[in-house]
């Protein structure tokens, strides 16, 4: 494989990434679209549901490391007891 190539490692990352990457997108196009339409209440509405989404999807991350430009989920702590039950629909 040549060096120039991501590694099975890095696509991992990008991947696990990819939901704080497309919710920052969908600001970046909210922002496009505000300026395009001149701030209109339709454009301003769409980048407040982007930013709210953005703050919600990078709640659940967080760096690799202290200098980290990558991100990574934070996995919730599930208790034994509630993996065990579960509801059985009717």
């Amino acid at each position: 494989m040549s060096d120039l190539e991501p590694t099975a490692a890095d696509l991992a990352a990008i991947e696990a990434e990819w939901p704080l990457i497309a919710a920052e997108l969908a600001v970046t196009d909210a922002i496009a679209a505000f300026v395009a339409e001149g701030g209109g209440p339709f454009a301003a509405r769409r980048l407040r549901v982007a930013r709210r989404r953005l703050a919600a999807v990078a709640a659940g991350f967080t760096p690799a490391d202290l200098d980290a430009t990558t991100y990574r989920p934070i996995i919730p702590a599930v208790p034994t007891s509630a993996r065990s039950t579960r509801r059985r629909s009717a």
